[in-house]
């Protein structure tokens, strides 16, 4: 049995509905991951926000000779991310992640998909 996220109607700092507020502390990551659900998360974030659909813009974060595409700080690019993590088993989890962007009218994606398992 794989450990579903709660629902929930409140918007984290990302505009995205917030599941950090209501997941227990003491429950793994890995293991908090349900069947397939849609998220905004950024490199360095400790806990899962979902979508639910709504994909911000990531902004550039410029610092000294460093660029970082995250949702907190800097400007807002023509670039949204939606990554997708599908449980496909006790201890894997399949990473997809898909960045659209909009030129001249045309939408444009890119997709990357890799696999996590947990094996400590």
């Amino acid at each position: 049995m794989t450990a579903k996220l709660p629902r929930s109607n409140e918007r984290d700092k990302k505009g995205c509905p917030s599941y950090a507020t209501q997941m227990p502390t003491t429950t793994p990551l890995f293991h908090s991951i349900g069947d397939s659900q849609e998220y905004c998360i950024d490199y360095n974030d400790t806990v899962l926000n979902g979508c639910a659909g709504i994909y911000p813009p990531l902004k550039l974060n410029v610092v000294g000779m460093s660029s970082i595409y995250q949702y907190n700080v800097g400007d807002d690019t023509i670039f949204s991310r939606k990554v997708t993590l599908t449980r496909k088993g006790l201890n894997e989890v399949k990473v997809e992640v898909e960045v659209k962007w909009t030129i001249k009218g045309q939408t444009h994606t890119l997709v990357a998909e890799d696999r996590l398992w947990n094996w400590k």
